[in-house]
């Protein structure tokens, strides 16, 4: 290109210059490292957890007293009564029933009862009723190594409880108001 040049007003002056070219854009290849992961946080603590339950009683479990009557989810529901006012003698159909007794006491005898029997005696008045034992009769005391005739207070109820059998039974008393 011609290099023309001017005067104007008594100064020289040159035309411009061509403008350069633009110098080449690097492309970005590839790609950067990635970074460390970062550390792991803490395990939050574990909640506290509610205490159990209480356990439901469990119900009786093989008995086989035929006399006992309104077994509802090994409670008894009732025990049968038999109302006496004057001395009274146990019979094998008291086995499982309470005797409500006013006057005369209760006699205990043999060959009636069968291990595993149970009556339960309530003195229904302001006396002592007495407990026999029948002769070839044990009759013990809980509890004590006691044996013979018990006195059952005014009030007083007492549970008898055949350990033994036949024509020479024993059996265990215990009660409150017993003596």
């Amino acid at each position: 290109m011609a290099l023309l040049s001017t005067i104007v007003g008594g100064t020289f002056k040159g035309d411009q210059g061509v403008q350069g070219t633009q110098g080449l854009s690097g492309d970005f290849v590839g790609q950067g490292a990635q970074g460390t992961q970062g550390a792991q946080g803490t395990q939050g603590l574990q909640g506290v957890g509610g205490s159990q339950g209480a356990q439901g009683l469990q119900g009786l479990q093989g008995l086989s007293n035929q006399g006992v009557q309104g077994l509802q989810g090994g409670v008894l529901a009732n025990i049968p009564q038999n109302s006496q006012s004057a001395t009274y003698t146990l019979l094998a159909s008291d086995a499982g029933k309470h005797i409500d007794i006013s006057t005369g006491g209760v006699n205990v005898p043999v060959s009636v009862f069968s291990p595993g029997d149970t009556v339960t005696i309530f003195n229904d008045s302001a006396s002592n009723q007495t407990i026999t034992q029948n002769t070839d009769v044990t009759l013990r005391f809980a509890g004590t190594t006691a044996t013979g005739n018990r006195t059952l207070g005014p009030f007083g109820i007492c549970n008898i409880l055949c350990i033994v059998g036949g024509t020479t039974p024993t059996f265990v008393i215990s009660g409150a108001g017993l003596t």
